[in-house]
């Protein structure tokens, strides 16, 4: 229990703001480690630090979302969490009845953490076709799904050696005071992977796996020169006909992919669908945008900006017709299957 509230703290921020926390996954991981945490102690404890996480952090999962990659009510990895609260926060004065929800939460975390880590275990046994030997995959956005089946690809063979092509993710990049960066998607997926090129090469000769780095604006120009076989995506959510939500600039990317004949391959777990028949155009409000600052804040230039609208969405849709296919923890499925093979 120690050490699990020294994690806690160690990521804080990353609990309270969640604009530092790369993936939609990890977000509510920490949530529900958060949660296992908050249900110690006495009845009336419970009840109060519940509430108060629910009014301070989980509001923005819910009806009105502000500052989270988790935007729609009852939506994907968090549904069955937030329905347990909002059932708790329901009750009144009946402590037998409270009871009874706090324990049902209680197994709702801890059967959700186990429920994910099998989904991982079999995403990266279904996702090993992905990473032949001498690939060359451009990777978008961080994503912790994807690095753990690139991890569980290399620990399965000595011999495979990786390309990746890592974007910067402009759209995402904040800056503190004078320009002093306060997050970079790209940087925090660089980095990701240099930890497994360092797991994976150390004591050994030869090199496992090779990183270049390029700005958004740089895809077109390496797709055109056929520099790289496949794009690898995680994703936000996907809908009953096969489209998928991700960070802006994804649209970009896989129209690009698909007009240079580049195939574009998704790694999600199947509690990313939507829950209902319905398009992710009526579903996602896709003029909200970033508020942070990811132009400029250096005082000597920022007043240029004054009387300018800043345009930079949170989402793009990437259509059905610009994916290859899904990998999930199901089985991998071509977008025209997915409406058969989930919301049958």
């Amino acid at each position: 229990l120690i050490d699990e509230y020294k994690l806690m703290l160690k990521n804080i921020d990353l609990l309270f703001d969640t604009s530092k926390t790369p993936s939609s996954s990890l977000i509510a991981g920490n949530i529900v480690k958060t949660l296992t945490l908050l249900l110690e102690g006495s009845l009336d404890h419970k009840v109060r630090t519940i509430k108060r996480y629910y009014e301070n952090v989980l509001i923005d999962y819910t009806e009105k979302p502000q500052n989270t990659r988790l935007k729609r009510s009852k939506h994907g990895l968090l549904a069955p969490i937030i329905e347990d609260i909002e059932q708790i926060l329901k009750e009144k004065d009946d402590s037998e009845r409270l009871i009874k929800k706090i324990n049902t939460l209680q197994d709702t975390c801890k059967n959700w953490e186990k429920k994910r880590e099998e989904t991982l275990t079999e995403l990266c046994k279904n996702s090993v076709d992905l990473f032949p030997k001498g690939s060359s995959i451009l990777l978008y956005g961080y994503s912790d799904t994807v690095l753990k089946c690139i991890d569980h690809c290399l620990s399965q063979n000595e011999d495979i050696i990786l390309n990746f092509y890592v974007c910067e993710v402009r759209s995402k990049t904040e800056y503190r005071y004078n320009n002093r960066l306060e997050f970079s998607d790209g940087l925090l997926n660089i980095q990701a992977i240099i930890e497994l090129k360092n797991k994976y090469e150390e004591k050994k000769e030869k090199e496992r796996i090779k990183i270049t780095y390029l700005p958004d604006s740089g895809v077109s120009h390496l797709f055109s020169k056929k520099m790289v076989d496949k794009v690898i995506l995680s994703i936000n959510s996907f809908d009953y006909i096969g489209n998928a939500s991700h960070t802006l600039g994804a649209l970009t990317i896989t129209d690009s992919a698909k007009k240079n004949k580049i195939p574009v391959y998704i790694i999600t777990e199947s509690l990313k669908r939507e829950n209902t028949r319905k398009s992710l155009y009526k579903i996602i409000n896709l003029d909200k945008s970033r508020e942070k600052s990811w132009f400029t804040t250096d005082n000597e230039f920022v007043s240029i900006l004054d009387n300018c609208t800043s345009f930079n969405p949170r989402e793009d849709i990437i259509p059905c017709s610009n994916i290859e296919k899904f990998f999930t923890e199901v089985g991998s499925f071509s977008p025209k299957d997915i409406k058969k093979r989930f919301y049958n």
